[in-house]
């Protein structure tokens, strides 16, 4: 459900569900990227939020490209969108419909550091407190 209910507020946010047919993408695209980059920490906190942050990136570079645009870098510090953003890369470049993202080695180790990086924070907590 926070998956649904963040998509819904990045495209009532984002103007994402009022772009016309046949404009320029690109810039709403990067909009969103900026838009996902400014949420709460809370939710930066989910495996959602970086897969959706690197699909968005992934999605503005394809789309200013296509449009004939050189797309500014709007890579993330976040390690876990950076192997996410690298698999979708990897997969676009296989070029065969019959690979998922999830099966990609790079989106593994995704779900990996993400998983290593729960579990750590996990253990500063003070269950006394």
């Amino acid at each position: 459900m926070a998956n649904s209910e963040m998509r819904d507020r990045l495209h009532a946010d984002t103007g994402l569900d009022a772009v016309v047919s046949g404009g320029k993408l690109a810039p709403t695209w990067n909009k969103v990227v900026t838009y996902l980059d400014n949420v709460s920490a809370e939710e930066k906190g989910s495996f959602d939020w970086a897969k959706e942050r690197a699909a968005m990136q992934s999605n503005y570079e394809a789309r200013s490209r296509f449009e004939g645009e050189q797309p500014e870098n709007l890579d993330s510090t976040n390690q876990t969108v950076k192997l996410i953003k690298a698999a979708l890369d990897s997969l676009k470049a296989l070029n065969d419909p019959s690979n998922r993202l999830e099966d990609m080695p790079l989106y593994k180790q995704a779900q990996e550091l993400f998983a290593s990086q729960q579990a750590g924070a996990l253990t500063g907590i003070d269950i006394e407190a």
